[in-house]
């Protein structure tokens, strides 16, 4: 089907005011993840290009062959302006391809820009606490937790106790994975996959 004002050149694609048009022939998803949608175009070579294109590519680092993903990714976006790449991941240790490209990027890259979200930035990382728990919180910080409070300000006895609760219930009692699932900053996130926990 042409859309109005379309102009079809053959039965895969038409141009409309002077872009290219091409019909998906099927979408699919990726294993293992089933987050990846496989597009495959009615063109001989299958190959497409966009006008303005956005690709995130969620926990990369857990990404197999994530190098090589990433080069066919990223060949499919366009050096154009309002085009974005965004390669999101909890961090999964000092190795890997995330690491190299975070590591370009805190370096200087001018291709990658650098993006930490820490965990105390999202309000519902937090639970509700009492005056009394909040006095007996303060009581027994341990000295990671005063070291947090003091280097960021923001780190509230609301945000403190949801640390404490996370780390018991979702990580093990272990605070090397707590800081590769929710770290504070970027440093800590990069902790070295499979250290003794």
């Amino acid at each position: 089907q042409v859309h109005p004002g379309g102009r079809p050149s053959n039965n895969r694609y038409r141009i409309d005011n002077g872009a290219v048009w091409i019909r998906v022939r099927e979408t699919s998803t990726a294993p293992p993840c089933g987050h990846v949608v496989d597009i495959e175009v009615d063109h001989p070579d299958h190959s497409f290009r966009t006008l303005h294109f956005a690709i995130k590519n969620s926990e990369f680092a857990r990404w197999p062959n994530a190098e090589e993903a990433m080069l066919s990714l990223m060949n499919g976006v366009p050096s154009l302006p309002d085009t974005i790449g965004a390669v999101e991941s909890t961090a999964k240790g000092r190795a890997g391809h995330f690491y190299d490209l975070w590591r370009q990027a805190t370096t200087g890259d001018p291709v990658w820009t650098p993006v930490f979200l820490p965990f105390w930035i999202h309000d519902e990382y937090e639970m509700d606490i009492t005056p009394e728990d909040e006095a007996e919180l303060y009581d027994t910080l341990d000295p990671t937790e005063k070291d947090l409070i003091e280097r960021f300000p923001e780190i509230t006895p609301r945000k403190l106790k949801w640390r404490r609760f996370y780390i018991a219930e979702k990580c093990q009692h272990s605070e090397i994975l707590f800081n590769q699932e929710a770290a504070p900053d970027a440093d800590s996130c990069f902790i070295s996959y499979g250290e003794t926990i």
